[in-house]
């Protein structure tokens, strides 16, 4: 993670959303949910700041994501390097594709920690989409699909108080090409997602958009990079994110 600003700040948390105790119940007082049972809270560790922008840090753990992971062996499901249902939080944008290689019927759904907020889409004219939160906020969502003619691939959100958050780095920015590390891919060949020996045209298509820039109304900016995992499909020779 970087930032272009000329002020450098990591500090630790003041407080956290939970209070410890001395045993495991006291660790996850307020992090069950009644209904369902389930447990999700968060461990802040550290706080970046640019000058007037901030941004929190965070172990999340989920017993639900502990469950599914414990039902496959490492080969097919590793756990992660924080423990068994623990993640380093990373806000993005997810699409629920129903396993077709069409936008049409996608669902998208902005992920942050244990939050999940499905986004409806209220406009589809002119070069981006725009969105609503199901859950009602003040803010505007755009999505800049990647059109025949364009190297748009990604989203912006504004808040209400002016800060925009960017999720998927867009494919050239002033005619310059840049890697795509805040995205995360599947191949699909037509309305077929996935590997095949047939042979024929293919695309990568995005169905993960990660954070990549925060940045406010006097130009202070963080920016995220990340390291991704891509494997071959069959044929031809496309990448998919593993």
């Amino acid at each position: 993670m970087t930032q272009e600003s000329e002020e450098d700040v990591v500090s630790l948390p003041q407080s956290t959303p939970f209070n410890s105790g001395e045993s495991i119940e006291g660790l996850i007082q307020g992090a069950i949910n009644e209904v369902t049972g389930k447990v999700a809270f968060s461990v802040p560790i550290a706080s970046i700041s640019a000058r007037t922008l901030s941004y929190g840090i965070s172990h999340n753990y989920s017993n639900q994501g502990a469950f599914k992971r414990a039902q496959h062996i490492n080969q097919y499901g590793a756990t992660s390097s924080l423990g068994l249902g623990w993640n380093l939080s990373v806000p993005k944008i997810v699409a629920d594709n129903k396993q077709t290689g069409t936008r049409e019927d996608d669902d998208f759904y902005l992920i942050d920690g244990s939050n999940s907020t499905k986004l409806i889409c209220t406009n589809r004219d002119g070069l981006y989409w725009e969105f609503q939160a199901e859950k009602y906020v003040p803010w505007k969502f755009y999505f800049y699909p990647n059109n025949i003619d364009s190297y748009d691939d990604y989203w912006v959100i504004t808040k209400e108080d002016g800060s925009t958050f960017h999720f998927g780095d867009p494919n050239i920015i002033s005619g310059v090409p840049r890697p795509n590390k805040a995205r995360e891919f599947i191949v699909r060949r037509g309305n077929w997602i996935g590997s095949s020996k047939q042979a024929g045209a293919s695309s990568q298509q995005t169905v993960v958009w990660n954070l990549y820039k925060i940045e406010d109304q006097w130009d202070n900016s963080l920016s995220f990079f990340y390291d991704r995992v891509d494997d071959l499909s069959n044929y031809p020779l496309r990448k998919h994110t593993e």
